[in-house]
């Protein structure tokens, strides 16, 4: 029961633009986040991981740094 009230809660808490009325609007919507991804592999040897600040960044070859999250 307690997962239920955790997704319910979980779905209001969503901005409008993370909500959708049918399954098919959300398949459709996957399906487009699929078609405008990018893959972007770099051998690990490559990574070079840097601390800036408070932050730790990622060097990846001659793409530039990227935040762990991105």
């Amino acid at each position: 029961m307690s997962n239920l009230t955790r997704a319910h809660h979980e779905l209001f808490q969503r901005c409008p633009d993370e909500r959708f009325a049918t399954l098919s609007e959300l398949q459709e919507h996957c399906q487009q986040e699929r078609n405008f991804s990018n893959d972007c592999w770099h051998l690990p040897q490559s990574l070079d991981p840097c601390a800036v600040d408070d932050r730790v960044t990622v060097q990846l070859g001659d793409d530039g740094a990227f935040l762990m999250n991105d």
